[in-house]
């Protein structure tokens, strides 16, 4: 994985993001989101919940392609909404449960708001033991990904980067895949080796709940990047995006560097 200079996304960038993550969004029934209905075990949306689906342009570099459906049984409604950057190979969604019912919902368990396999060779994971009070943490650490592995990440007590960090760098034979979840406290993620690739599931860790009329919860966003190319192009293309699409830019320019002092009380961030 040797470095070299900063470099734009090219053509083999995008094609990788629209093999490996925008096939996922060419219909409601392959959404890469999972959950139980009653027990029953659900992907995407079902062809007859009256699926929808509606795209427009955010502006010239960003699409939107929301996909919709009902439970016609129990009044439950889901809304996924997929943003697709047309300058990096990135790709973005998030889903939306709604009671839109009479009733009470069904149980509603083991929500997933990312499970779908990435084709790719010689699958290496890396990933991160995220802050629990100690020089070691943050560190990173390479994993290769044999047959029948299956890595399993979670925080503990609740704190979202307790002895584990949402962000992840799957690496295939001539590129890979950085995955992020959103910030939601408990969440996890779970990597099993597959013929050809890698599966990935992640969302919260828990979820058996029910919805009240007119009640709404939403999965952890997710982010995907591809790449072609080794380590440092991961690095530099997720900077890159990260800061024309992410951060903000206060009156149009971009962002300054700041100075911040935060404390909390006595403890071993003060001792040297």
């Amino acid at each position: 994985m040797k470095l070299h200079s900063v470099t734009a996304p090219n053509p083999d960038d995008m094609s990788k993001s629209r093999a490996l993550a925008g096939r996922f969004f060419e219909g409601a029934e392959g959404l890469p989101i999972s959950f139980k209905l009653d027990g029953k075990a659900i992907s995407g949306i079902p062809r007859d919940w009256q699926t929808v689906s509606k795209k427009r342009a955010i502006d010239a570099n960003i699409i939107e392609t929301v996909f919709e459906g009902n439970d016609p049984a129990s009044g439950l409604n889901i809304r996924v909404e997929c943003t697709e950057y047309r300058d990096y190979p990135v790709i973005e969604w998030v889903a939306w449960f709604t009671n839109k019912g009479r009733a009470t919902t069904p149980m509603i368990s083991d929500i997933l708001a990312m499970d779908g396999p990435f084709h790719g060779s010689k699958p290496v994971l890396s990933h991160c033991n995220g802050d629990f009070g100690s020089r070691d943490g943050y560190t990173f650490q390479l994993t290769p990904l044999s047959a029948a592995d299956e890595l399993v990440f979670a925080p503990r007590g609740g704190r979202s980067c307790n002895g584990a960090f949402p962000y992840y760098r799957l690496f295939f034979d001539g590129g890979g895949l950085a995955i992020a979840i959103g910030w939601p406290a408990q969440w996890s993620a779970c990597f099993k080796t597959l013929a050809g690739g890698v599966h990935v599931l992640a969302g919260q860790e828990k979820t058996r709940l029910r919805l009240l009329p007119g009640e709404t919860i939403r999965t952890p966003r997710m982010t995907v990047m591809s790449w072609s190319g080794d380590s440092s192009r991961a690095v530099n293309l997720w900077r890159r995006w990260y800061r024309a699409h992410i951060l903000p830019r206060p009156n149009g320019q971009p962002l300054k560097p700041l100075l911040a002092c935060a404390a909390t009380d006595e403890g071993v961030e003060f001792t040297t």
